[in-house]
C-alpha cells in the first residue's frame, strides 16, 4: 500500500505538468527511488520521452519507453524481458513495483491503476485541466480510505 500521495497542481503561467514530471523523476532517480511515469496516451508518451532528454542541459535522466501493448513493470532488478532503466515510461497501467523505493508518477488523465502497489504516488496536472483532474479522483479517494498521507501542492509562478 502507498504511503504517500503527493498532488501537484500547476497553474497557469506556470512550468508545464510535464516539466515537472520531467524535475520529479529526476529527484527521484538521483534518491535511488524506480520511477515509473504513467502517462494517458501514447503521444504523450513519445512527448515526454523527447523532453527526458532535453529539459535540462546539465541532466540526465536514465529512462526506457516500455511498449503500449505491455503492462509496464519495475523489477529489482532487470530481466531479459524487463526493462533495465531506473525510469520508466508507458500509457499502460503498472504492474506492482517489486522494489523497495518505488514511485509511480501519473500525468495528465492517466488513471493510476495498480497505484496503491507503489511505496509513493505523485499525480501531476494542470490546474485547469477538469478532466484530469476527475479521472484521478478516485484513486485520491482510495489512497485517503486506506489512511495513506495526500500531500497537495499548488506550483505557480515564473517557468
Amino acid at each position: 500500500m502507498s504511503k504517500q500521495l503527493d498532488y501537484y497542481q500547476i497553474a497557469p503561467g506556470s512550468r508545464s505538468p510535464e516539466q515537472v514530471a520531467c524535475a520529479l523523476a529526476e529527484k527521484a532517480f538521483g534518491q535511488g527511488y524506480r520511477v515509473h511515469l504513467q502517462l494517458p496516451d501514447e503521444a504523450a508518451v513519445a512527448a515526454l520521452d523527447e523532453l527526458l532528454w532535453t529539459f535540462r542541459a546539465d541532466s540526465f535522466v536514465p529512462h526506457q519507453r516500455l511498449p503500449a501493448t505491455t503492462a509496464a513493470t519495475l523489477p529489482p532488478s532487470a530481466t531479459a524481458d524487463a526493462p533495465t532503466a531506473p525510469v520508466t515510461l508507458s500509457s499502460q497501467p503498472p504492474q506492482p513495483p517489486g522494489a523497495e523505493r518505488s514511485l509511480l508518477l501519473l500525468l495528465g488523465a492517466a488513471t493510476g491503476d495498480g497505484a496503491e502497489a507503489f511505496q509513493r504516488i505523485a499525480v501531476v496536472i494542470a490546474e485547469d485541466d477538469a478532466t484530469a483532474a476527475q479521472a484521478i479522483a478516485p484513486l485520491l479517494e482510495r489512497v485517503r480510505a486506506k489512511g495513506a498521507e495526500v500531500r497537495e501542492h499548488l506550483l505557480q509562478g515564473a517557468r
